[in-house]
């Protein structure tokens, strides 16, 4: 495509009418001839445009290649408006020698026509230059000085640009130069024009699909001189200014800039990282100094995540690397935008900090979502605790306990698989492209009123419904007690369903052994309560007090006859299920008890015969397991039974007759014949006593009337022969009771005899 320029035609009318806008130097050339001369200008025709199409999408949609760019030939594009790249309003001339001096310089500020005329210094070699549009020069004395002469290409008064980079005053800067020229009367010239200028020019188009809102538009490191001579390369200390365009609303626009040229140079393919097959760089840290180029800055919105200040840079130039913007040469770019893809590093982006979700609801399957703002392109994975799982994207799961795959932004939704066993919240941080978020799930509750009830003293089953509670939804529960005398039956287990629960609550109790009500508790734990510790999730429901159970006991037991026996103790009552036990608390050796019948409520005393003095005994009965202990005394009576009688024995008696010291002799058979030939007492079946006889009329001699015995006794040693000695018992002392013998010709031994069953 072709480009066609405005002819430029311009008359200078120097010596009538337009002699008070134009400047010269009256002292050049002193003594030189002048002569009047004629120029007819002319603007270079058609410039070949460069014009490259760029199209930013996203690398999903691209594949392989993130951005695709073209360079072709096309034809000049409309050009900004208002701008008359073709009209010159002001021109500074310069006339240098052979030698390159300056003759005679110009300035016309009132420039018309295409024809001018104007006097100049006879010469038959010279240099001429022409510069329009771009102020005046002033005396530039040497040719090679005019070629490094930098005019100012800034904004501000007497400034050359706008500060949107158009030329002030709507006219591009214009330069021409004639050389070996011989000046003469009747000198007559066409001079053929040429802007100074760059123009770059960007069309835009955001494709439908594509969310993003252009914000500002600039054209960075544009030079801010123009050196008269066109430069092999960058001026050495040339400052740079930006450009900034006001965008205007809508889907697609196109601007212009009119800039000095800048020769950044041409990068080797793949020196330093920058590209072998397609334009602009790719993966280099380094970078074109103070190459021009357009940065577009907007705010992007990509499946759900904002990005602000999105920024697409745009180099122009020709063919691959070629980063030079050369004088009057139009460069275009027309670019598509798609999407983002930030490896390409034309493209820059900030990505927001992700904002942390909504705690999530301490019931299961409760939910949060949060938008990960990860940047395009860039893949990221979370691995999920046991108790959630993710949904990115409405469409990709993360199972709980497994792990959680996407590439770029996406929102996340989180859901809770098991309600918070713990009443503090829970949580779980993640790394998501490098950014860090948590996510938390409240604490779960339990609510719970005690209620008060009062049961019997029987151990017997219960099954209540009046009690509830209610607790977070999938919160696991459990029915617990601190009471060792009621065990818990039935189901004691679950799982929160709903708002409310009223559990059956079953248990049973034993009997009360107590004369006082007792009180016991039932709980309800949920969560980590129910094998750990959480205070918050264990709550009483129940006071249990149990009535006293009743016993009633006879104080009288009964009476055992005087010759022994034994009595039943009867008339013990008591709730059913409380238990019982006896024991002996005073009383004669002999008294015992037995055959308890805590069902029928009674037992058996037994007794042997008593003698000159009543007896009795004093058995307990204790209620078992009451705190405090819980006793009765019952007591045993037993009448005297008579003279001569041994008390605690089954039926014996001692003789009133005895017989002095020294009957013990003949080899033993004095005393057993003493007693075996003794009739006393109405009785004749008496006999020589054992040690064990001696023993008990030991014991009971206080109580056996009729007769008194005082030293010691001989005992029935068995018959007479060897050995030549025989037990006794002192019944003073009660020396012999626990053995030992008396030699039979011992002297101080005296004889008592007994009858009856010992």
């Amino acid at each position: 495509m072709e480009m066609i320029y405005i002819l430029l035609a311009c008359t200078l009318c120097l010596l009538s009418g337009c002699s008070d806008n134009m400047e010269k130097d009256p002292f050049l050339s002193s003594g030189m001839k002048d002569v009047d001369v004629c120029f007819y200008f002319t603007l270079e025709g058609e410039v070949t445009p460069i014009t490259r199409s760029v199209a930013f999408t996203s690398k999903e949609e691209l594949g392989s290649d993130p951005s695709e760019i073209t360079t072709e030939i096309s034809n000049m594009v409309t050009r900004a408006t208002g701008v008359d790249e073709s009209s010159v309003k002001t021109l500074w001339l310069g006339q240098y020698d052979a030698s390159g001096n300056l003759l005679i310089f110009h300035y016309l500020t009132d420039v018309t026509g295409n024809e001018i005329q104007v006097q100049l210094k006879e010469s038959p070699d010279c240099f001429l230059r022409f510069v329009g549009n771009a102020g005046n020069l002033g005396k530039v004395a040497t040719l090679t000085a005019f070629n490094e002469t930098k005019i100012d290409y800034t904004t501000g008064t007497e400034g050359l640009t706008t500060s949107e980079g158009l030329p002030v005053n709507l006219s591009c800067a214009i330069f021409a130069q004639l050389d070996n020229q011989s000046i003469s009367i009747n000198y007559k010239q066409s001079v053929v024009l040429t802007r100074m200028v760059t123009k770059v020019q960007l069309n835009y188009t955001i494709k439908s699909g594509f969310s993003f809102t252009p914000k500002r538009l600039s054209l960075y490191d544009v030079p801010t001189q123009i050196q008269c001579m066109e430069p092999a390369r960058q001026v050495t200390g040339t400052a740079y200014q930006v450009f900034t365009k006001t965008i205007p609303t809508g889907t697609s626009a196109s601007f212009n800039w009119y800039i000095p040229e800048n020769i950044a140079g041409v990068i080797t393919n793949g020196k330093d990282g920058y590209a072998t097959s397609a334009r602009e760089k790719r993966g280099s840290s380094a970078s074109v100094p103070h190459a021009t180029y357009i940065e577009l800055v907007g705010d992007a919105t990509v499946n759900g995540t904002t990005y602000a200040d999105v920024s697409f840079r745009i180099y122009p130039g020709n063919n691959f690397n070629d980063y030079n913007l050369k004088r009057n040469t139009p460069y275009v770019v027309n670019l598509t935008l798609s999407g983002i893809d930030l490896s390409d590093p034309r493209v820059s982006v900030t990505v927001p900090d992700i904002v942390a979700p909504a705690d999530i609801d301490a019931a299961v399957n409760s939910t949060t979502t949060m938008q990960v703002t990860a940047r395009p392109g860039a893949a990221w994975t979370i691995a999920l605790p046991a108790w959630l799982s993710a949904l990115v994207d409405g469409k990709t799961n993360g199972a709980a306990g497994g792990a959680l795959n996407f590439t770029g932004p996406a929102p996340v939704k989180f859901t809770a698989v098991t309600a918070n066993p713990s009443s503090t919240e829970r949580s779980q941080s993640f790394t998501i492209a490098e950014k860090s978020v948590t996510v938390k799930q409240k604490g779960s509750v339990l609510l719970a009123t005690s209620k008060n009830k009062t049961i019997g003293p029987e151990g017997i089953p219960h099954s209540d419904t009046e009690y509830s509670f209610s607790a977070t939804e999938g919160l696991s529960w459990a029915l617990s007690e601190a009471i060792d005398w009621l065990t818990l039956t039935g189901t004691t287990t679950g799982v929160v369903s709903s708002a409310t629960t009223t559990p059956t609550v079953s248990y049973t109790v034993t009997v009360n052994p107590n004369a006082s009500t007792r009180t016991g508790y039932l709980f309800i734990k949920a969560g980590n309560a129910i094998s750990g510790t959480d205070a918050a999730l264990e709550k009483q429901i129940a006071a249990i007090t149990q009535q006293p159970s009743n016993i009633t006991v006879p104080a009288n037991g009964g009476t055992i006859p005087a010759v022994g026996g034994n009595v039943t103790v009867s008339g013990i009552t008591a709730t059913e299920g409380l238990q019982w036990t006896v024991t002996k608390k005073s009383g004669f050796t002999d008294f015992s008890f037995s055959g308890i019948d805590v069902a029928n409520g009674k037992f058996v005393v037994t007794a042997k015969q008593s003698a000159t003095v009543a007896r009795s005994a004093v058995f307990t009965l204790s209620v078992t397991g009451a705190e405090p202990a819980r006793t009765f005394d019952i007591t045993v009576s037993q009448p005297k039974n008579g003279n001569n009688y041994v008390p605690g024995t089954t039926s014996l008696m001692v003789s009133k007759a005895q017989r002095g010291r020294g009957w013990y002799y003949n080899q033993g058979t004095a005393a057993p014949t003493y007693c075996n030939n003794l009739s006393d007492l109405g009785y004749s079946d008496w006999r020589l006593p054992s040690r064990a006889e001696l023993t008990a009329i030991y014991y009971g001699k206080s109580e056996i009337g009729n007769v008194s015995l005082s030293g010691k006794f001989w005992g029935d040693g068995g018959g007479g022969g060897t050995p030549s000695y025989a037990p006794y018992v002192n019944m003073d002392t009660g020396a012999g009771i626990s053995g030992g013998n008396n030699s039979w010709n011992d002297n101080s031994n005296n004889v008592v005899c007994v009858r009856g069953t010992y």
